[in-house]
């Protein structure tokens, strides 16, 4: 990784990166097919729109739509761009996107699929795809160990039942958990 040193104007001495080889293909090489049309349609915006998405692999499609209008190409060139880096599996799917978040808050404690689902919602997903990924995810979800993960601290049942609550627990399984936990349940009744 060496480099050149060099010394700015305050004295302080900065190493000079020497450019790293990338592992994704080129803007040039994103838009040789075509090579056919006039230079103008080709020109420093569509190369531009490409070398966005191609390697930054934008997250999601809308952030790379919303990213490539506000530098300055039109519509066309945006679809044109995004179309090219999908047919070259740069952009990741909607479900991929959506199974990797769901498991990313699966993994926090006390996740619910209500939870999840919410949260997929709120992040744009449609809901049909976050139903799809909720119920993959949570196949296997035991949620009265949850719950007892979420309050194993929790020394007060009312405060207890409400974080329960907040978190999307139903109330049967807040009954179940505390009254496995203190003999009371905890939920008024009325």
């Amino acid at each position: 990784m060496g480099g050149l040193r060099r010394v700015c104007r305050r004295g302080v001495a900065t190493a000079r990166r020497e450019p790293q080889a990338s592992h994704q293909p080129s803007p040039q090489a994103l838009t040789a097919d075509h090579a056919d049309e006039p230079p103008r349609a080709r020109g420093r915006a569509r190369t531009g729109a490409v070398a966005v998405v191609a390697p930054a692999a934008q997250p999601a499609r809308a952030n790379a739509e919303k990213r490539l209008s506000s530098e300055g190409s039109t519509r066309n060139e945006i679809a044109a761009a995004l179309e090219r880096a999908e047919a070259l599996l740069l952009l990741p799917s909607e479900d991929e996107l959506a199974q990797g978040y769901a498991a990313e808050l699966r993994g926090r404690r006390g996740a619910t699929p209500s939870f999840v689902f919410a949260k997929l919602l709120a992040r744009g997903f449609e809901s049909h795809i976050a139903h799809k990924v909720v119920s993959d995810t949570f196949r296997e979800w035991n949620p009265e160990e949850a719950a007892n993960q979420l309050i194993e601290s929790e020394q007060d049942p009312l405060r207890a039942a409400r974080r329960l609550k907040r978190r999307g627990f139903s109330a049967d399984v807040v009954r179940r958990v505390l009254r496995g936990r203190t003999g009371v349940d905890g939920c008024e009744d009325g």
